[in-house]
């Protein structure tokens, strides 16, 4: 079953990590956030940061996308940035490249390359204070980090883990768990159902599909049903592109 995470009563609430991941060291080294928005908070969806300190943040706002990683790195409408609007799905993601530089994409495009010799740190989710002011009502589907060089996925934030139950985002990928803080609302509520996954029908089952756009869950069960499927398929973790 695929679920994700969902604050959207408290504008206090977070997730503190286990401890901090530091995003940059490494050529390749990457961070992605696939996002959901509910609302927002004074104009601005603050997706994360490190919870000691105002260096390390990650924000939209209707005007720039900002990256803050010892220094601001910015992109403005001008760099073809355009705020997602409240109640939208969108990815954002950080790469460290070479010569210094981080890329940051939106939804899969590249919006801007600059220099910032600092890695990045991360240590809170949905806010970057230790007080959790100002915090994203929205939340996560995902967030994927390799601090590897981009070798591998090194830690792997999916809220499908928790089968929806509790107050603990797993990472599946590492040992680096978050706390939720200050959920509110009905016990589990937090936990978000949205998938069965894909069931198949008919005699004669046509496997053809038209393009999908976006990203296609596949964590949860493909049932196949009819006279004669002799189809099998391989669980996959996270998400698939069928835009081809």
């Amino acid at each position: 079953m695929a679920y994700y995470l969902l604050n959207d009563t408290n504008e206090s609430a977070y997730i503190n990590l286990a401890n901090t991941l530091v995003i940059g060291d490494n050529v390749g080294d990457y961070v992605k956030f696939s996002v959901f928005t509910k609302a927002d908070y004074e104009g601005e969806y603050r997706i994360g940061g490190k919870k000691d300190a105002g260096s390390f943040r990650i924000a939209l706002n209707a005007s720039r996308l900002l990256f803050r990683s010892g220094t601001e790195i910015t992109v403005t409408s001008a760099e073809g940035y355009t705020i997602p609007s409240a109640g939208t799905d969108f990815t954002v993601t950080f790469k460290r490249l070479a010569n210094d530089n981080w890329e940051i994409s939106l939804n899969g495009q590249v919006l801007k390359t600059a220099v910032n010799s600092t890695s990045f740190q991360l240590d809170q989710l949905l806010t970057w204070a230790t007080s959790g002011l100002r915090s994203l009502l929205g939340g996560f589907y995902y967030i994927e980090v390799s601090t590897d060089g981009g070798a591998s996925i090194t830690n792997y934030y999916d809220p499908s883990a928790t089968n929806g139950t509790g107050t603990t985002l797993e990472d599946t990928q590492g040992t680096n768990d978050g706390t939720l803080v200050g959920f509110t609302g009905t016990t589990n509520s937090w936990w978000v159902f949205y998938s069965t996954g894909i069931t198949i029908t008919g005699a004669t089952p046509n496997y053809n599909y038209a393009a999908i756009a976006g990203a296609v869950d596949l964590t949860a069960t493909i049932t196949i049903t009819g006279d004669t499927p002799n189809y099998s398929y391989t669980a996959i973790s996270g998400t698939v592109d069928l835009t081809s």
